[in-house]
């Protein structure tokens, strides 16, 4: 073999590793592009459910307040309600009363 050809095939064979690391290399780096692709994409379902999850927490602070407010309201009817009732019992003994005088006389 000549000095020509053992450069040759060394040059083949540099030329041969050159292009299998430039591939090793350009798949490499598509598999990073690839992974960081999809950790942009779950990063940015990450954002959305806690989102979600503030937009939970405030609609649970609304319904705690709109049940405490109607709490209070029914409270207040079950009041008034026992004063209605307080106020028909009076009517109904003064009617009473009144219709055993009516009757005696």
């Amino acid at each position: 073999m000549t000095v020509e050809q053992s450069l040759t095939i060394v040059g083949i064979v540099a030329s041969a590793i050159m292009v299998g690391i430039g591939g090793a290399m350009a798949w490499f780096r598509s598999q990073r592009q690839s992974l960081t692709a999809d950790l942009n994409e779950l990063r940015g379902e990450v954002r959305s459910q806690i989102d979600d999850m503030h937009t939970n927490d405030r609609d649970i602070a609304v319904l705690k307040t709109e049940i405490r407010n109607n709490v209070e309201r029914l409270e207040e009817i079950n009041d008034s309600t026992k004063q209605t009732n307080h106020k028909l019992d009076k009517l109904a003994d003064t009617l009473t009363t009144l219709l055993i005088a009516v009757k005696s006389k």
